[in-house]
């Protein structure tokens, strides 16, 4: 079996079917074909960035873009990781969810949207009558 990176290099290209829930509700778990390809450029704020940490590949949204660096999160979860340049794999240029129509990012510079806790404002009725809406804090990730 090849490795994600191995797929790229050959390829150019990689597809495969999503696990896990931290991209909700853009990507659902085994319900979406994601599209990955090498990123030529450095990758911008809202980019959805295939990274390895460790033995995982992870899928998630760039958030912030630093020196030799990204800050980046699922679009489900409120952890920010630090994310070295060099574990970038690739960036999300489409995806397909259960054999609907293919949606892919527009143009060399688009960006995918983004869906939850990223881009809505917070579920309690307290919150929502307040106005208030969720800003980044303190919860931070490294991958090395």
């Amino acid at each position: 079996m090849s490795t994600f990176e191995e797929v790229l290099d050959r390829d150019g290209r990689l597809v495969y079917r999503t696990k896990g829930r931290s991209m909700l509700p853009m990507l659902r778990q085994d319900k979406n074909l994601v599209i990955i390809e090498p990123h030529g450029a450095r990758l911008k704020p809202m980019d959805v960035a295939l990274y390895k940490c460790g033995s995982r590949y992870v899928l998630h949204r760039v958030i912030r873009v630093g020196d030799g660096h990204y800050l980046i999160r699922g679009d489900n979860t409120f952890s920010l990781e630090t994310v070295p340049d060099g574990a970038v794999l690739g960036v999300l240029t489409g995806f397909q969810r259960n054999g609907g129509n293919m949606l892919q990012r527009t143009g060399a510079t688009g960006s995918m949207p983004a869906y939850g806790p990223l881009s809505i404002p917070c579920a309690s009725s307290a919150s929502a009558a307040a106005g208030r809406q969720w800003r980044p804090h303190g919860s931070w990730a490294f991958c090395r």
